[in-house]
């Protein structure tokens, strides 16, 4: 019995040894396997794509999510007298030259009113040739004492009085002159019809506006934007672009098409007119109003959306998409460094345009930066980059 109990505990000890033994052997097997994986991943490396880093003509710009531009000159054109709208010489939509005829009005009363003042005038010239006559026949008499000194006065004051309502009524009938004129209603500028208030057939009253004359060759836009926006195109005292196309036009103010000169690309000059608040006082939003000149006559008022506008100069400098800043207020770049391996450096941005953005500090020129395929991957990373043009 006792030599039983002895074989089973030696048996007993014997598989535990050899479990032991496996389980410790496994555990090598696995991290020498481990170990091996790690080795080869570390020696592996991962195709990236990249850039070379140059120097690039950078011109700094700003992206405004719509303008609405606005004539800078425009006028109503009043009626000067009472009337019927007869006819329209220029449709809304129309070009017009200064005293160019718009309308006409037709005033009846007007007729009648000349024909009167014609006869008042023809009375008034018979009493002043009679009273001419009766004067200068006095005089003869007075200077051979015939009448009394008192009534040749009386006939030449007669003369004056005469003379008086002659020039009354000439004064009159000028002024209806004017009146008629006054029918025939024309622009007070050149520009474009582009609001007329009454259909033909219409009751104008003297005071009333016909139409709205405005001048398109110089147009403006004010707006808010952000300060940081403003200093990347400073100075501000420049010429500016604005590259225009026929898509960015969402509403018209008129129903017509681009007149001559109509170009599917266009640029168009502005400065700035005035700044709220200064540039000189700090706040991180400002007021622009823009100065728009329009003398090829390519644009409209109405809203424009996704508007550029950048600088007539560029800066030549050491230049990046500016996509691959992921944060521009923390900027950094993945690079491939020394060792050939991914790494993260910050960098000092400066101005920034046509998707492109200045590099003062952190990289140099030459050094390689990494475009795509780092999603996922850890700084440290072994790369490999194909190079590609920007």
């Amino acid at each position: 019995m006792k030599t039983l109990k002895t074989f089973f505990m030696a048996a007993m000890a014997l598989i535990i040894v050899l479990s032991g033994t496996f389980v410790g052997y496994g555990i090598y097997l696995n991290r020498v396997s481990n170990s091996h994986i790690e080795t080869m991943m570390a020696s592996r490396a991962v195709s990236v794509r990249g850039i070379s880093v140059s120097q690039r003509a950078v011109r700094p710009e700003i992206v405004l999510d719509s303008i609405n531009l606005q004539a800078e000159l425009a006028a109503d054109v009043i009626a000067q007298i009472d009337g019927t709208v007869s006819e329209f010489s220029i449709a809304q939509g129309g070009e017009v030259k200064r005293g160019q005829k718009l309308c006409t009005l037709v005033n009846l009363d007007i007729a009648l009113q000349i024909s009167r003042a014609d006869t008042d005038v023809a009375k008034a010239q018979t009493s002043y040739a009679q009273a001419r006559s009766e004067a200068d026949r006095n005089k003869r008499l007075a200077d051979k004492d015939s009448i009394s000194k008192s009534e040749l006065e009386t006939s030449i004051a007669r003369v004056e009085a005469a003379e008086a309502e002659l020039s009354a009524a000439k004064i009159a009938r000028s002024q209806l002159d004017q009146q008629s004129g006054f029918q025939t209603v024309t622009s007070t500028i050149d520009g474009f019809v582009t609001v007329i208030y009454h259909q033909v057939g219409s009751y104008v009253q003297k005071g009333q506006p016909i139409a709205m004359i405005a001048d398109f060759s110089k147009l403006f836009t004010k707006g808010q934007i952000e300060d940081k926006e403003i200093k990347n195109i400073s100075p501000l005292d420049g010429v500016f672009l604005m590259p225009m196309n026929a898509s960015s036009l969402s509403e018209k103010a008129l129903d017509t098409s681009f007149r001559t000169g109509f170009e599917e690309k266009f640029v168009i000059k502005a400065r700035i007119r005035d700044i709220s608040p200064p540039i000189s006082e700090s706040a991180p939003l400002r007021i622009v109003n823009w100065a728009i000149d329009n003398d090829r006559d390519l644009l409209r008022p109405g809203r424009y959306m996704e508007v550029t506008i950048g600088r007539e100069d560029s800066k030549k400098t050491l230049a990046v998409p500016i996509d691959l800043i992921y944060d521009l207020r923390a900027p950094s770049l993945y690079v491939k460094d020394s060792d050939s391996r991914l790494a993260e450096v910050d960098v000092k941005t400066g101005v920034y345009g046509g998707g492109l953005i200045e590099i003062l500090d952190g990289i140099e020129e030459g050094d390689v930066v990494i475009t795509s395929g780092v999603e996922g991957l850890e700084p440290g990373t072994k790369i490999d980059v194909t190079l590609e043009d920007y």
